[in-house]
């Protein structure tokens, strides 16, 4: 579990824009954060398939 808390203060140090999206998460159910984690990885898909 270490190394992914190290990997994810690696992204939010090299990404601010994560750890602001993080900090708005943390206020959010967590059925509604696996909708939107379903949703980016469509989003993923669809911008590669182009």
């Amino acid at each position: 579990m270490e190394d992914m808390g190290n990997k994810a203060a690696t992204i939010v140090n090299l990404r601010p824009e994560i750890g602001e999206l993080i900090n708005e998460l943390a206020e959010i159910q967590p059925s509604t954060i696996k909708a939107l984690v379903h949703f980016i990885k469509s989003m993923k898909q669809s911008l590669h398939s182009k």
